[in-house]
Order: C-alpha cells, then structure tokens, then sequence
C-alpha cells in the first residue's frame, strides 16, 4: 500500500472515530469521586499528575465515599486500568503546564485521558490481527475488528471512556498472545510475560479470575503435540513470584493490609459476601436451575441479549460448547480439558450477572465484555475448521455495534431512572426490558439520527467551522430555522461548550486520533489486505 493511500484510509478512519467518539462525558472539566468512573480517574491522576499513591488530595472532604480503613483512603475500583490511563494524564498535565491552558472545559487532561481507551482499543485490534497469523486465515482485518467491535465496548470506549472494560478486554488478549507466543516460539521473554500480562489483567480486575486458565487451556487446545512445559521454565517462575510480590505490595500501599479479597476495598468481608449472594438460602438443584435461566436470558433476553448486542460473545460461547461435545466424541482428552476450562471462565463471568441479576446499570451485560478476545480465538478455530458463511455473523455483528450508537437516543432505549421490571423479573433502576424492540424502533426514528449527530465530535468539528463566522447566539438562530432543538437546554450548553474550546485542542484531539489510526493502518497493511 502506497503512503498516499495509507494517509487516505487514515483520515477516513479518523472521521469514523470522530462521528462515533461521543461528547457527553468529555465537555466537563473533571471527573469527580462519587463513582466507579471518578474512581479510575482518581487513580489515573495520582499515578501520572502526583506520581504517588496518595489520595488523600484527590478525597479531601469526601473521605467517607470510598475506602476508608487501616489508615488509609483510596478509590473502591482496582487501580489497574487507571495506571494504564496514567501516562495519557500526564502528558495531558504537561500540555496544560507548557501552554498556560486556562481552558476548564475539555482541558488538555480530559482530551488525552478520554482516548486512553481508544488507544488500548487500537492496541488490542493490533494483537488480533496478530493472533491470526497463527490460525492462517484468510479474513480481512475489517472483519476482525468488527468482530471485535460487536462486544459494545464501544460505548465504554466512544462514550463512558472511564470505566474498565476496553482495559479488561486489552489485557486478556495480552495474556492471549504472549501464551501463543510461548508456546509456539518457546522465547524466554515471553514465558517471562505471561504472569506480568496476567497481573496487569487481575489489578484492572481482581475478580477476572479465567485469566489463570489461559495460558492452560491455549497449551492443551493448540499445542499438545509439543513438549513444552511451561511450569519448569524459570523465567516464568520468578516472573510469577514477582508478580505476586507487586500485587500483595500494591494491597498494602493501598489498603493497608496484604489481601486477595476483592470486596477489600469496599470494606466487605470474603466470607459475608459468599454467604450473602451465593449461600443464603441455597438449594443445589435449584441454583442450577436458576443459573440456566440466567445464561438463557443473557445470550438471548431482549435487554441487551449478546447474541443481539454482544454478537461475538454469544457466538464464542455457543462455540465453545460445541467444541466440548466434539472433543468429547473424538476422545480429545487434553482438548477437552482445555475447551472446558475455558468455558469454566465463560460461566464464573455469567455466574456474577446471574447473582447479580441484573445488567449492571449501564449498556449491555458489561462484565462479559472481557470475554472477547477468547471468543474471538474460539470463532478462528472454528472458522478455520468449518469454513462457515460469514454473512449472517457479520450482518449481527453490525446490528450489535448499531445498538451502542442508537443508545439513548429514545425513550425505550433509555435506561429506567425509576424501579422498573427487568428481564429476571426484578424491579431495578438503570433497566430497559424492551431494548432490542426500542432499538428497532429507533432506527426509523428521525430524532435518534438527530441526537447521533449532534452528540458525535464530527459535528464538533462543524460547529467549530461555523463559529468562526457566527457567534453562537446568531448561530443558535439560524439553527431554529432548519428545525434543529435550538431551545433545548442541552444543545444550548453544547453549542457553548464548543465555542469555549480552543482551536489547538481540537487539533491535538483530531492530531492523536489520526496518529493512533495510522499505526493500526500501518500494521494492517503489513499483515494482509484491510
């Protein structure tokens, strides 16, 4: 590919990103504590801003809202995505030093720290168009990131940026490589990385346990002809003892005490959050029971079903029990192990939503985002071994990714802010029991195009242009004429917001963006056809 194409297909790409990168939560000044996105960002900006683990200028006067125990305060979210996101908030913070930035809104700070999802997004696209070298497809890098795409963390990258999935799913695939890696070129630096990828994975979530099996289950499926041991390799060994080290280190600096309990930091005890959510009243035959229920409704439930708006997850995991059964019938003992530890990993995720009985407040069945990159892995073999016809997933794949740009853009695609029934027949807040029909309807909805529009940076871009000529009172006039919500309060404060902002940062933004893309596109090109 020629470096004129490359430079085309980047900024196309970039206008992409910028319809779907979303305003809401990026023309604010901060990120206050009160919940689990100021949660992350407290820990981004102690890391890249103080460069301590001292919060207690970041809590001061809110103390009591998050942790506090054995002399310490500190965010109730696991720190490890906000030390991913550090270095975007540092660089920030220089920016803002270096230029003398009096800007408030959308400061230098939020710009970069709003696309350190983006970035691991893009990270995490580049390792799988790497992992299927191993598999030896013939998919278009298109359709891996669409693939990839239909999970809906989108929305958690374009949008809510400051919550941990998109960081869940770059280090599971992390895990996922440097595995493959091993075992197939058995180099030292990579039985080296495993247990460092692995503990960067648990401190974003602690309770991402699955990330264990990994290594396990990619030597028994794709590598049991070879006699490689990687329990024996001493690299891989100290790796792991000083991963533990950093970890039970980071407990004591953060919460004063060494622990593996992941309901520390919300002062909760192992043993009472056992016997609350799983052993309270618990009847064998009925748990399972009711935990079938729970995985019918989360592959297939109109409220955010996977197979509907997490297509590659519901496709992984169905896959997956196909190859179990398989497995079993051609007596592929080790396959057989190394498929169910997988699925192992699929039901502990499913499980937590089932006890949880719920979607988790937000957009889709969030906890099982993690998940992808072993679906995808699942889906390549599968895809390798029957050569199925790609239409009807790619078609679902692009339905999924539709719901996250279609959410709350209308009343049935909005979640409740009242106690509202949901789909295990609990009355919850933050609940859209109807999404899938909400979503259909939307689609032919003049106002959800609208509100798409409006919100994305695309249009922040044009307002921008327009501004140069119009201030925004005349501008908020002219709009009236064409039918556009000019007295909607909300569009109002947008349209304001916009004309605070300072040229340079939209060009740094648009700047980061691009180069972001171009790395991806630079890699595609050297892998196979985009």
């Amino acid at each position: 590919m020629t470096m004129k194409n490359k430079f085309i297909i980047t900024f196309l790409l970039t206008l992409v990103a910028l319809f779907f990168l979303k305003t809401d939560y990026r023309m604010i000044e901060t990120i206050y504590p009160g919940a689990d996105d100021g949660d992350h960002y407290l820990h981004a900006t102690t890391i890249g801003i103080d460069f301590d683990l001292d919060y207690t200028n970041q809590l001061k006067g809110v103390e009591d809202i998050r942790y506090d125990g054995n002399g310490k305060i500190a965010p109730t979210a696991f720190i490890g995505s906000g030390f991913l996101s550090s270095p975007f908030v540092a660089f920030g913070n220089l920016l803002n030093s270096i230029t003398n930035n009096e800007q408030e809104i959308f400061n230098f700070v939020i710009l970069f720290y709003s696309l350190s999802g983006y970035f691991y997004l893009i990270l995490t696209l580049a390792i799988c168009l790497s992992l299927k070298s191993f598999f030896k497809l013939n998919l278009s890098n298109l359709v891996i990131c669409i693939l990839i795409l239909s999970s809906g963390v989108s929305y958690f990258v374009f949008e809510r940026y400051s919550m941990t999935h998109i960081f869940e799913i770059f280090t599971t695939s992390l895990v996922i490589f440097t595995s493959f890696k091993f075992f197939e070129k058995r180099e030292k630096k990579f039985a080296a990385l495993i247990p460092l990828a692995v503990l960067l994975g648990i401190l974003v979530k602690w309770t991402n346990y699955y990330l264990f099996i990994i290594p396990i289950s990619i030597k028994l499926i794709y590598f049991t002809e070879k006699r490689v041991k990687l329990r024996n390799n001493i690299y891989f060994l100290l790796s792991t003892a000083l991963s533990i080290f950093i970890f039970f280190l980071h407990t004591k600096i953060l919460y004063g005490v060494f622990t593996i309990n992941p309901g520390t930091s919300y002062e909760e005890d192992a043993v009472d959050i056992i016997d609350k959510y799983v052993l309270a009243n618990f009847n064998l035959i009925n748990e399972i029971t009711s935990f079938g229920k729970s995985i019918l409704i989360i592959l297939f439930s109109s409220e955010f079903g996977l197979t509907w708006f997490s297509t590659i997850n519901s496709i992984g995991f169905m896959m997956l029990f196909f190859f179990i059964i398989r497995s079993v019938y051609k007596k592929e003992i080790e396959k057989f192990i190394g498929y169910s530890c997988f699925f192992i990993g699929y039901l502990s995720i499913f499980y937590i939503i089932h006890l949880w009985e719920s979607t988790a407040s937000s957009y889709g069945f969030r906890y099982s985002f993690c998940l992808t990159p072993i679906s995808l892995i699942i889906f390549f073999d599968f895809y390798k071994k029957f050569k199925i016809n790609l239409k009807v997933v790619i078609l679902l794949c692009l339905f999924s990714i539709g719901g996250t740009l279609f959410f709350e853009t209308d009343p049935l695609t909005q979640l409740s802010l009242e106690p509202a029934l949901n789909s295990w027949g609990q009355y919850n807040t933050y609940s859209q029991k109807n999404y899938l029909s909400g979503y259909l309807l939307s689609l032919i909805s003049f106002t959800s195009y609208q509100i798409i529009i409006v919100t994305s940076f695309l249009f922040v871009y044009f307002i921008k242009f327009l501004l140069f000529f119009l201030n925004s009172e005349k501008l908020l006039f002219q709009f009236s004429k064409f039918g556009l919500p000019s007295d909607n309060e909300d569009f109002i404060n947008l349209i304001q917001n916009i004309e605070k902002i300072s040229l340079i940062s939209l060009i740094v933004f648009f700047v980061l963006i691009f180069s972001i893309n171009y790395y991806l596109i630079n890699l595609s090109s050297k892998n196979n056809k985009i």
